[in-house]
């Protein structure tokens, strides 16, 4: 026998004597069996995914491997190639892109970093520079200059150069030289500046103008004999310490009406002449008629107290347990608030009743720090950060009802932008 031919039942066959069963097709194309109790029961065919399996269905059997997941989660793989499927935290905000944390980490919704929107020409000459269109700092263009121009350029001066060349009017011939020195040739044949601390400056060179000979032959051909100017002669023949009578080398100055001290001692504090114009140099200076208060010169341009220097304005000293304070700007509720960075460190809003848009205003300097704090007046009120970029942070929207919320934020002048850096809210 070759084969078994079976037809389809509409309906089930009898029940079959006892001990016995039938196995047979019906018309729903499905194979049912009957037992000598008359039970029929269905042998397979399509499952029931709802009434026929119940757990969850395993990875390695086409399923998830997980009975529930995240409302509009990115299903990732298990850590296995047949663990269950896991949902990634979250699911991230506005703008927010799907970014790898690597191998053996889920990825993770991240904000974007990073700004711009420089717009250039459709086309270029290719190697040409860029140059700014306008003055906007955000269109480009071609600035029809080539890297290649500046390889050999046609206006410059070669100190090894093999023939005659050409120097643009108006143009430095050497940047490394100083304007209105004189200028010689170094140890290398190379020209370089004379510096006036060694070498004569223009004006001394002017003071030989119209000099005819040599300087020592015109000295060697003065005259031998002093001659006496009028009292001169007369002056010398006063007793040295009287008054009248020339200072001489080791001689007492006696109290001469009038004359210029150089190098005089033991003159009384009472001998100085108040001036506007003439310098008093001494080493140090006791403050009070006393030794422990003694002002002193450090270096050029600082002072020291007892040893100790004094930091000025323009010097970079090191501060050691010194305290700044802050710079605290206060007030209740604006809601165009317009901060003054220019005299601000601190701006608080203590009691915002109106949605409330942050501004700033003033000349910031690179890496300035400015700490934003606020609390609202008892109802959630929106935020908007005109003046801040956010840098791996999201800037808040709104208040926390009755909580302090704080916003760090940083100056970066190569990004000409404040950056927002912190965001924290009280727990």
């Amino acid at each position: 026998m070759s084969s078994i031919r079976l037809d389809e039942n509409v309906t089930a066959p009898a029940t079959p004597a006892t001990g016995k069963s039938i196995i047979y097709p019906k018309s729903d194309g499905l194979w049912y069996s009957k037992d000598d109790a008359g039970a029929e029961t269905s042998l397979g065919g399509n499952v029931d995914l709802t009434a026929d399996v119940t757990g969850t269905l395993p990875v390695a059997n086409g399923g998830t491997g997980v009975a529930t997941t995240t409302a509009y989660a990115v299903l990732c793989g298990g850590t296995t190639s047949t663990a269950a499927l896991q949902s990634i935290a979250g699911v991230g905000t506005s703008g927010q892109v799907l970014t790898s944390n690597g191998a053996g980490a889920l990825p993770t919704f991240q904000s974007v970093s990073g700004t711009g929107d420089v717009v250039g020409p459709a086309s270029a000459t290719d190697s040409n520079f860029a140059a700014f269109d306008t003055t906007t700092g955000k269109l480009i263009k071609d600035s029809t200059v080539s890297a290649a121009s500046f390889a050999t350029p046609s206006n410059s001066l070669k100190l090894d150069q093999t023939s005659a060349q050409t120097i643009t009017t108006n143009s430095p011939i050497f940047g490394v030289l100083t304007a209105s020195e004189l200028v010689a040739t170094d140890a290398s044949k190379k020209l370089q500046s004379l510096a006036v601390a060694t070498y004569p400056s223009l004006t001394e060179i002017t003071y030989v103008k119209g000099v005819t000979s040599a300087i020592q032959t015109q000295l060697g051909a003065k005259q031998a004999t002093i001659t006496f100017g009028t009292g001169v002669e007369t002056a010398l023949g006063v007793n040295i310490g009287s008054a009248g009578a020339p200072v001489l080398f080791n001689g007492a100055l006696g109290t001469p009406s009038s004359g210029t001290l150089t190098n005089a001692t033991g003159l009384p504090i009472s001998g100085l002449t108040a001036s506007t114009s003439t310098a008093i140099g001494v080493g140090t200076v006791e403050l009070g008629h006393a030794s422990d208060t003694t002002v002193s010169r450090s270096a050029a341009g600082v002072i020291a107290v007892e040893g100790v220097v004094i930091p000025s304005i323009s010097s970079t000293n090191t501060l050691t347990n010194k305290r700044i304070t802050q710079r605290v700007v206060t007030t209740t509720d604006n809601a165009t608030a317009v901060i003054d960075i220019d005299s601000t460190d601190v701006y608080e809003l203590s009691a915002i009743a109106n949605a409330t848009t942050f501004t700033v205003t003033g000349t910031p300097t690179d890496g300035q720090k400015l700490i934003v704090r606020y609390k609202d007046a008892g109802a959630s009120k929106g935020l908007t950060w005109t003046f801040l970029t956010a840098i791996g942070i999201t800037l808040p929207s709104t208040t926390t009802i009755s909580k302090w919320g704080y916003v760090g934020c940083i100056y970066n002048a190569a990004a000409t932008a404040w950056h927002g850096v912190a965001v924290t809210t009280e727990a």
